[in-house]
Order: structure tokens, then C-alpha cells, then sequence
């Protein structure tokens, strides 16, 4: 699909491509449910994190919660069209609360 500069393998710059199209899809879709009703939506954005999984041992008190997340933002995205019956399939799963 893309080559990367410098002769990397494809298969990541693939994988990303992958996600990103997944995660934009799925941004899309929790706008519609959650907005859809207040006007056109054109774009959208995602973010996701991670943090450090703390090692396991029986005497220490950390916990996942004691992590710090590091968060990455992805800009906007082309609000994509979806179907009906794929909207209706996804509000079944989305919390449409917004913190």
C-alpha cells in the first residue's frame, strides 16, 4: 500500500492505515449517536492511551489505577457516511454521556 522513506516494512505504515480507518469509523459513529441530531457533522477526532502495566508481586500496592496514562491525539478526520442499520447497531453499545 505505502512505502515508508528510508526502507522500512509496509506492513506497519499498512496496520496503521488499518487502525486509523477503524478508529475514525468508530468516531463517526458515536458522533451521530451523540450529536447526529443537532446539525451536520463534518469531522471528527479520536484519542487513545496506554499506560504501564505495574509488575506483579504479592507485597506491592500498586495498581493500574497508580498509572499514569499518556494520551495521543489523532487531528481530525473526514466525518465518514454510515448506513442506518450500522448506526443502529452501534447505539446498542455507545454511552452517549459526555464528561
Amino acid at each position: 500500500m505505502l512505502e515508508e522513506e528510508g526502507g522500512g516494512e509496509s506492513g506497519a505504515v499498512d496496520r496503521y492505515m488499518r487502525a486509523d480507518a477503524t478508529a475514525t469509523l468508530i468516531a463517526t459513529a458515536y458522533s451521530d449517536v451523540t450529536w447526529g441530531d443537532q446539525g451536520e457533522i463534518v469531522r471528527v477526532q479520536y484519542r487513545t492511551g496506554s499506560r504501564r502495566v505495574p509488575p506483579y508481586q504479592l507485597d506491592q500496592d500498586e495498581t493500574l489505577e497508580d498509572q499514569d496514562i499518556t494520551y495521543r491525539d489523532y487531528g481530525w478526520r473526514h466525518h465518514q457516511e454510515l448506513t442506518d442499520q450500522q448506526l443502529e447497531l452501534f447505539a446498542q453499545y455507545a454511552t452517549t454521556e459526555v464528561d
